[in-house]
């Protein structure tokens, strides 16, 4: 995956940590490196599994670890890097979410996004990242919630359909939103 996805939750464990010091047990070894002065470059490429021990830790140390703060580290990072998704940001949520399939290849170098519009607003399905977990999938849920938002929607809600981590079935996202 791309680092400007990590990079963001890197400098929010770096903020957290002049705070608050290591976390109990210390860094973990996959990120150890990246707690000191090496920088995360935005456009380099970095395993998946790095990424996601960095998430899990700003989930458990810095939020609270729920659900509720899954979603909300998913819509505090879309607002963050509203600036680089700008040309998937579009006029409509529509728009945007046809938009950013292609984007989501730029990011990750696996699986894909399928996007279908429904009478309420959208679905999301996840293909070929089937093993999705709860955190990283909640993220996504929160994700789509700020795009639809920063497209312009009003009332937007997301809610996941189908959660790997639960019932085994790729990711699906429900979105419902007013243009």
């Amino acid at each position: 995956m791309k680092g400007l996805n990590r990079r963001g939750v890197v400098a929010v464990l770096r903020v957290w940590a002049r705070a608050q010091g290591a976390p109990p047990g210390g860094w973990p070894p996959s990120l150890a490196g990246f707690m000191g002065p090496e920088r995360v470059m935005a456009t380099s490429w970095y395993p998946l599994p790095v990424f996601l021990d960095a998430l899990d830790l700003w989930h458990r140390v810095v939020m609270d670890g729920s659900d509720a703060a899954a979603i909300r580290m998913g819509e505090l990072g879309a607002r963050q890097n509203a600036n680089v998704h700008a040309a998937a940001i579009r006029p409509t949520a529509h728009e945007s979410l046809a938009a950013f399939p292609r984007a989501w290849r730029r990011n990750f170098d696996f699986g894909e996004l399928v996007v279908d519009a429904t009478a309420e607003g959208a679905q999301v399905a996840f293909r070929g990242y089937d093993d999705i977990g709860p955190v990283h999938g909640l993220l996504h849920v929160g994700w789509f919630k700020a795009l639809v938002e920063l497209s312009g929607a009003q009332g937007a809600k997301a809610e996941p359909l189908t959660r790997p981590w639960i019932d085994g079935e790729p990711l699906r996202i429900a979105l419902t939103f007013r243009e």
